[in-house]
């Protein structure tokens, strides 16, 4: 008996729902795949080759409840990756992808890259305009151009 497959993916858990359905049947068959849905993803913060920290340093400058804002994004972050998708998450340039904290009434941004199932974030500040300037941007690409020299573009 043949029958036809749908298949759904949703992005902010990362599961494939697959409904099979039966010609002249009323039988449909829900499977639901978890292959990545449940993946951690790791974390690291940037370290130039002098072992500054500026993301660290960043975070560490902010109140306390600031910091704990970020806390929590990150976590959704090495939950879900960068499939978590808007408001979370969005692409940017290149390879780098835009962590978005909102917070009162500013914004923080930490700006971050994918290596292997590493997301290195490289660079973080707080957002003022409705877009990134270009001085953060091109921050961010220095140092994730760095970091794939110094370590071949994997960890």
């Amino acid at each position: 008996m043949s029958f036809s497959e749908v298949v759904i993916t949703t992005s902010l858990l990362g599961f494939r729902l697959t409904t099979k359905r039966f010609p002249a049947t009323i039988y449909n068959t829900y499977v639901i795949s978890i292959e990545d849905c449940f993946m951690l993803w790791e974390i690291e913060l940037y370290e130039s080759a002098s072992g500054n920290q500026p993301v660290a340093d960043f975070i560490a400058a902010l109140k306390p409840g600031e910091q704990a804002k970020i806390a929590r994004a990150i976590d959704l972050l090495k939950e879900y990756g960068p499939s978590i998708g808007m408001p979370y998450v969005r692409h940017m340039a290149d390879d780098l992808w835009e962590l978005r904290v909102p917070f009162g009434g500013q914004a923080f941004r930490l700006l971050f890259f994918i290596s292997g199932n590493t997301l290195v974030v490289v660079h973080a500040f707080s957002k003022k305009t409705s877009k990134a300037p270009q001085k953060e941007l091109k921050t961010a690409l220095a140092r994730m151009k760095d970091y794939k020299q110094r370590t071949g573009g994997f960890k």
